[in-house]
């Protein structure tokens, strides 16, 4: 984040300053499929959704995710198949390289179909794209449903969509040199900064985990993680994470929140008793790669964050409330030679 987002960010209310600081810290398609299998649900329940409405820790009368029940899904966030910028993200990365080309679908091929099988065969790509790759573009954004802001103080209502001016849009995105010009160290994949693309290790991690043929031969993934309260990322240059959704994803780190933010001068001079949890709920990485070779075609990350402020006040007003964030990004052209 940058001194001029920081100076920015500690002029705001703490509902903002939240938000605004998950867009600094810190992914669709919609290609045919020939042969889908139907995601399965990991431990044998029928759990396919982890909002914070369903899971219980979050008091009644929140309002569950605005995809399910409000109608207001975000233009990069989906719950069936994650939209994409220009199109199938997919489509264009296959026509980018000659890597990316269609894999001959082959009767003997395996699908990856139970959660287990999943989970390795995106572990294995993503590793060897850590070591393999050689260039790649990415699209980084993030939205802020504003019709899912619920504040007791109408003060911080209303200021509340401030922090969208802090955000990264979609338009800001594309202009951004990381996809115009594209990344030439594959380090920057997920898991940013660190040697390997995933560090989760347990399939019941996941809400589901599907695997499917596209027409073009290509394999798809699909994985869906359970909600995570207040997920801490790796440390740069390590193999293992602290969290389940910081061993796939970026998620912000709450600690560093509290330290350069909640605990500074300018917010506690505004600001008493402040508690807040940061869920990470339906976060979902969808990877399409060639079989043949294990390389990736693209990769869409998606993460919601729901984002309740539980105590405190701020400027003698309670700053109980929540709100939702949505960080998203789509990985593709990717060049392996």
């Amino acid at each position: 984040m940058s001194k001029r987002r920081n100076a920015l960010l500690s002029l705001v209310l703490m509902a903002a300053l939240l938000c605004g600081f998950a867009a600094c810290d810190k992914g669709g398609d919609g290609e045919t499929t020939t042969t889908t299998e139907a995601a399965a649900p990991v431990n044998g329940g029928g759990e396919t959704t982890a909002s914070p409405a369903q899971s219980g820790t979050v008091p009644s009368g929140t309002q569950t995710d605005p995809a399910s029940s409000t109608g207001t899904q975000p233009s990069g966030v989906s719950d069936t198949a994650p939209s994409s910028t220009d199109g199938s993200t997919a489509q264009s990365a296959a026509s980018s390289t000659a890597t990316q080309t269609s894999a001959t679908a082959a009767p003997t091929q395996a699908i990856p179909s139970t959660p287990a099988q999943v989970l390795a065969a995106y572990k294995t790509v993503m590793d060897q794209a850590k070591n393999e790759v050689k260039h790649f573009r990415k699209l980084d954004y993030q939205e802020l449903p504003k019709d899912e802001v619920a504040f007791k103080s109408p003060v911080i209502n209303a200021i509340f969509p401030v922090a969208s001016a802090l955000f990264t849009d979609k338009e800001k995105g594309m202009e951004s040199s990381e996809y115009t010009d594209g990344i030439g160290d594959p380090i920057k994949l997920p898991v940013k900064d660190c040697p390997v693309g995933c560090m989760v290790t347990e399939p019941n991690a996941f809400q589901t985990a599907a695997g499917e043929q596209l027409a073009d031969g290509n394999i798809k993934l699909t994985l869906i993680m359970k909600a995570e309260d207040n997920p801490e990322p790796p440390v740069d240059g390590t193999r293992t994470s602290p969290s389940k959704v910081g061993g796939m994803f970026e998620p912000m780190s709450k600690k560093n929140i509290d330290e350069t933010i909640v605990n500074s001068a300018g917010v506690k001079a505004i600001s008493s008793n402040l508690a807040y949890t940061l869920r990470y709920y339906d976060c979902k990485a969808v990877l399409v790669y060639n079989p043949k070779n294990q390389q990736i075609v693209s990769l869409d990350m998606f993460m919601k964050i729901h984002i309740q402020i539980t105590d405190g006040k701020i400027l003698g007003m309670t700053a109980e409330g929540e709100g939702k964030l949505y960080s998203i990004q789509n990985f593709d052209q990717f060049r392996y030679s």
